[in-house]
Formats: structure tokens, C-alpha cells, sequence
């Protein structure tokens, strides 16, 4: 019978302890609050592009390249899986159309043949228009635009970009 108390004793014991660690983990730090609304401007070559009230695309994946190795023993594999190169994801922008025609003539010099790649500058702005995070993305050039019906009779361009890398800086 003591040995049992002793037993439980130690369980509970070692159950409070648990809970005083994760507790202390958890209230340690707040997680940051998500930006309740946002809107983007982008830059080209540190020229205003405009303000985007929707944007989609920032990404990067890595490749994952398998393979397979015989073991010591002959038989057995061993399977390795390295990185492999990188792809960016196409950047979405879109607004409402404006007076503002900068994208389009981006766009047309595609049209032509002559890929325009610029220096292209993201910002993140919060409520209060402050930057809270910058993306740049290198060798950018417009793959498509276009026009489309948005709500209450607005016009909604939108513009399609490829770009080569991405980075990101606070």
C-alpha cells in the first residue's frame, strides 16, 4: 500500500512540474498580431509603380531531388534528398484602374520582343501606411495584364510579373 501512495505520489509530482515547464514556455511571449489590413506599393528601380489593394505570389520552393545509394551491405539503399535549385512563384497584383498607365507600357514592351527586367521593390504597409517588410525581387518583367469587372462597377487591372529571386529585408 505505501509503495503505491509513493508511486502516485511521484506521478503527480512529476505531472505538476510538466505543466509549471509548458506553462512558463507559453507565457513567456505573445505571438505577433497579424496585420489587420494592408495594402502594397511597388517600386521599379525606386520609380512608384502605385498602390495594390491585393497581391498574391511572394514564394519560393526548393526542389527535392531523391537519390538512392547502395548500402554497405549490397542490398540495403540509402536514399539522400538534396536541395535542388530554386523557383519563384508569379507575383499577382491588382487595383483598381486608375489614370496611372506606367503598367501597361511595361507590358507592351514584352509585346515587342524586348524584355524590360527591372529592379522591383514590394512594401508591406500596415493601417497607419508604415512599411512593416520589403521584398525585392530581381529581374522582373511583366508576363501579362489585363482588365476585368469588379464590384459595384469598377474596373480591375491586374498585372502579372516573373521574377528571378526574392528577397526580403524588415
Amino acid at each position: 500500500m505505501n509503495r503505491k501512495m509513493i508511486v502516485a505520489a511521484a506521478a503527480i509530482f512529476a505531472v505538476s512540474l510538466t505543466i509549471i515547464s509548458f506553462s512558463g514556455l507559453f507565457t513567456a511571449r505573445a505571438p505577433p498580431e497579424p496585420i489587420a489590413k494592408y495594402t502594397v506599393q511597388v517600386d521599379i528601380d525606386d520609380i512608384p509603380l502605385g498602390v495594390f489593394d491585393e497581391w498574391e505570389g511572394l514564394n519560393v520552393s526548393c526542389s527535392v531531388m531523391e537519390t538512392r545509394q547502395v548500402g554497405p551491405d549490397g542490398k540495403e539503399f540509402i536514399i539522400h534528398q538534396p536541395g535542388g535549385p530554386l523557383h519563384y512563384g508569379a507575383l499577382v497584383l491588382r487595383r483598381g484602374l486608375n489614370s496611372n498607365y506606367d503598367t501597361w507600357e511595361w507590358m507592351s514592351s514584352t509585346h515587342t520582343g524586348t524584355f524590360e527586367r527591372r529592379n522591383l521593390w514590394v512594401h508591406v504597409h500596415d493601417e497607419a501606411l508604415v512599411d512593416v517588410v520589403r521584398f525585392h525581387l530581381s529581374g522582373a518583367w511583366p508576363s501579362s495584364c489585363s482588365l476585368s469587372s469588379g464590384p459595384k462597377g469598377t474596373i480591375i487591372e491586374e498585372l502579372v510579373i516573373q521574377y528571378d529571386s526574392l528577397t526580403m529585408s524588415e
